[in-house]
């Protein structure tokens, strides 16, 4: 079973076709949380963990992955919490989201407390 964690600041939009961002969360660490509402469709989700998993199995080295809550006060109050269309921007949707275990330095900027 994956781990459960609430997402609890947002640090910066991440590229790629999902628009995935990373927030920090209630376990300390940092995810790259790829939402419902993406531009490549919820079963991008279900294919992250899926693969997770097997990863997991085969002793792959990957990052661990959670599934990440992302309240709605979060959203509203984080104007970068968003998703780029064609037809113009929509808020991020809460809710459970994949998180995927952030491995790489974080920028200068936002170094975790």
């Amino acid at each position: 079973m994956p781990t459960q964690v609430l997402a609890v600041e947002h640090i910066q939009r991440m590229q790629g076709g999902a628009q995935a961002h990373l927030m920090r969360c209630s376990d300390g660490s940092c995810y790259v949380v790829k939402f419902v509402n993406n531009p490549q469709g919820a079963k991008i989700l279900a294919n992250e963990a899926l693969c997770g998993l097997i990863a997991e199995q085969l002793y792959l080295p990957t990052p661990p992955f959670a599934i990440v809550e992302v309240p709605e006060d979060l959203i509203l109050r984080t104007k970068a919490l968003v998703i780029e269309l064609g037809r113009g921007r929509v808020s991020c949707r809460s809710g459970a989201c994949f998180g995927s275990r952030y491995v790489g330095e974080l920028p200068a900027t936002e170094l975790p407390r």
